[in-house]
C-alpha cells in the first residue's frame, strides 16, 4: 500500500507540472509582442531672426568726472563742512583754513596801496601846477625878450625870466619822474594785493563742480601742506563704462561700435573712445558714455558685450541642437510623425547659445541635446515631445 501511495503522489506531481507549463505557454502566446516605448525629448522651434556676433568683457562703472580737492597753501584746517555722501553744488565751500596771517598781510598791502595812491595824487597835483606855471613863464620870457630888444626894459630882466623858466622846467621834469615812479609803485602794490587776496581765497576750499563727496580725507585741526587732499568729489549725473581689451583685439574694437551692458536692465550704448596708449598690463582701455545715471553705481562691475557683426534674416536654432558629424559637418534631429529624422545643416555663425544654419525651414521642431548626450537617440526612433 505504501508503494502504491508513493506512485500515485509522483504521478500527480508530474501531471500538475505539465499542466502549469502548458498554461504558461498559452498566456505568453495570448499576450503577443510588447509595444516599443517612445523616448521623451525636448524641442525648440527653428525661427527666422538676426544673430549678432559679440565679445564679452567685465566692465567697471566710473563717474563722469572726479577731482581730488586739495589746498594750495600751508595752513591749519579750521573747518571741514561736508561729509561723505553729501551732494554739493559748484562753488560751495567745502573747508576753511586758518587765514589770520594772510588777512593781516592783505590789510597791510591795502594800506600801502592807499598811501601810494595818495602820494601819486599829490605828485599829479604838483605836476599840474608846474605845467600852468611853465606856460606863464614861457609867455613872460617871450614878452621880456621883446621888451629888451625894444629897449623898454633892461636885458638882465629878460635873462632873469629865462632862468625862472628853466628852473620851472627842471622842477616839472623831476616831479614828472616822481609821478611816474609813484604810478609804477601803485602797479606793483596792486599786483602784490591781488596775489595776497588770491592766497587769502585759498583759505576757502570750494567745489569745482556739482557732485557728491565720495571721500573725506582731512579733519579740523590738521596741518595741511601744499597739495594735500581734503575731499574727493565725483560727478554722478552721468557715468562712463570702462573695460580693458588685449592689445591683439585693438583692430576689432573701434569707436562707434554698439555694446550691450547688462545691469538692472540691458542698456544699448556705443563705444565713445579707445585710449591711445597701453596700460601697464599691456591692455587698452575702452570707454562708453552713458546718457544719465541709469541706476548705476560708481565702482561697480557689469558684463558688457561688444557687437562685432550682425547677421540678418537667418534661420536660428539652439546651439544644443547641433550634432557633430565624423566628417566635420553638422546635423540636427527633427520630429516627423513622432519619429526622429537626421537633417544635415550648414552652420554660418554661432554666438551666445544660438546658431544660424541652412537646411531646415522656420517652424520646424528641432530636438535639443539631452543630459545623456546624443548616444540615446537614432534616426527613425519613436519619440514624444515634452510639453
Amino acid at each position: 500500500m505504501k508503494k502504491l501511495m508513493m506512485i500515485l503522489m509522483v504521478t500527480a506531481l508530474v501531471a500538475g507540472g505539465i499542466f502549469l507549463v502548458r498554461q504558461k505557454k498559452l498566456s505568453i502566446a495570448q499576450a503577443g509582442v510588447q509595444k516599443a516605448r517612445a523616448s521623451m525629448v525636448r524641442v525648440s522651434v527653428a525661427r527666422k531672426g538676426n544673430l549678432s556676433v559679440t565679445r564679452s568683457y567685465l566692465a567697471r562703472v566710473e563717474p563722469w568726472r572726479s577731482a581730488t580737492v586739495g589746498v594750495q597753501i600751508t595752513s591749519r584746517i579750521m573747518e571741514v563742512l561736508v561729509q561723505e555722501g553729501d551732494i554739493v553744488s559748484k562753488g560751495q565751500v567745502l573747508a576753511i583754513l586758518d587765514g589770520a596771517e594772510l588777512l593781516a598781510h592783505v590789510r597791510g598791502i591795502e594800506a600801502e596801496v592807499l598811501q601810494s595812491r595818495m602820494q601819486a595824487a599829490a605828485s599829479a597835483a604838483t605836476v599840474a601846477a608846474l605845467k600852468k606855471s611853465l606856460h606863464f613863464r614861457e609867455r613872460e620870457v617871450d614878452r621880456d625878450e621883446f621888451l629888451a630888444q625894444e629897449g623898454a626894459i633892461a636885458q638882465v630882466i629878460a635873462e632873469t625870466s629865462l632862468d625862472q623858466l628853466n628852473e620851472t622846467r627842471g622842477r616839472l621834469n623831476a616831479m614828472g619822474k616822481t609821478l611816474r615812479a609813484a604810478k609804477e609803485l601803485i602797479k606793483v602794490r596792486e599786483r602784490q594785493l591781488e596775489q595776497a587776496r588770491t592766497r587769502m581765497a585759498y583759505t576757502r576750499i570750494t567745489a569745482p563742480f556739482e557732485g557728491v563727496i565720495s571721500r573725506r580725507l582731512a579733519d579740523p585741526g590738521d596741518m595741511a601742506g601744499s597739495n594735500q587732499a581734503i575731499v574727493k568729489i565725483e560727478d554722478h549725473s552721468r557715468f562712463k563704462i570702462c573695460f580693458d581689451i588685449p592689445q591683439s583685439e585693438l583692430l576689432s574694437i573701434k569707436p562707434g561700435m554698439n555694446i550691450v551692458a547688462q545691469s538692472n536692465s540691458d542698456m544699448d550704448l556705443s563705444i565713445s573712445r579707445v585710449h591711445p596708449s597701453l596700460n601697464q598690463n599691456r591692455t587698452l582701455t575702452v570707454e562708453c558714455d552713458t546718457a544719465g545715471s541709469q541706476n548705476l553705481w560708481a565702482g561697480s562691475t557689469l558684463q558688457v558685450a561688444v557687437i562685432l557683426k550682425t547677421f540678418k534674416d537667418q534661420i536660428l536654432v539652439s546651439e544644443n541642437s547641433l550634432i557633430p558629424l565624423p566628417d566635420g559637418g553638422h546635423a540636427v534631429f527633427i520630429v516627423e510623425n513622432h519619429l526622429t529624422k537626421a537633417v544635415p545643416v550648414t552652420v554660418f555663425v554661432r554666438d551666445n547659445g544660438w546658431v544660424a544654419i541652412n537646411g531646415v525651414e522656420p517652424g520646424t521642431q528641432v530636438i535639443e541635446n539631452t543630459y545623456l548626450g546624443w548616444n540615446r537617440l537614432a534616426a527613425g526612433e519613436l519619440v514624444e515631445v515634452l510639453r
